[in-house]
């Protein structure tokens, strides 16, 4: 994965409170996954009112 994409990636995971990528550029834990689910769920919740 590009090291400048990579980097750009990392700062925006440090902002959001979660682990950064590894070092194959995949996530070392499900922080980013369980965020993303939760902000689906709330998007879905305020689009059925």
């Amino acid at each position: 994965m590009n090291a400048d994409y990579t980097k750009k990636g990392n700062e925006r995971r440090k902002k959001l409170g979660v682990q950064p990528l590894g070092s194959n550029g995949m996530p070392t834990s499900d922080e980013s996954w369980d965020i993303a689910y939760s902000e689906a769920r709330k998007q879905i919740k305020q689009s059925t009112r």
